[in-house]
């Protein structure tokens, strides 16, 4: 392990955003040069790890000692929730689409806070 930061013991708020301008910090862009042209590519899709990040934070069960986690790697990042599907979810509505919140009031304040949507 090169490096290793905490987040935890600080105002829920204040980590989430820390923690979402680290990865935009680290999602560096990668410049391949042609004859021709000048690619550029991001590390990884913004969008879809901040998503990640988000459900691993909304759906984390707090009973648990273990902590959600963002691992990166050179080709890859890890991002772990511990707690399984929330009581009332099954596999089938999952696939559906249909979401089951695990934290009601959490999931308030990242929605009042623009964090995440109440979308169901």
């Amino acid at each position: 392990m090169l490096e290793r930061d905490e987040y935890g013991g600080q105002c829920l708020i204040s980590a989430v955003d820390q923690v979402l301008r680290r990865l935009a910090a680290e999602n560096i862009t990668k410049v391949n040069i042609t004859e021709i042209y000048r690619e550029e590519t991001k590390l990884f899709d913004m969008k879809a790890a901040r998503e990640a990040f988000l459900n691993a934070i909304a759906h984390q069960r707090r009973d648990l000692p273990t902590k959600p986690a963002i691992y990166l790697f050179s080709d890859r990042i890890e991002i772990i929730s511990h707690g399984g599907m929330p009581q009332g979810q099954t596999k089938e509505k999952f696939l559906k689409g249909i979401s089951v919140v695990r934290n009601d009031k959490l999931m308030k304040i990242l929605v009042d806070f623009d964090f995440a949507e109440q979308s169901g």
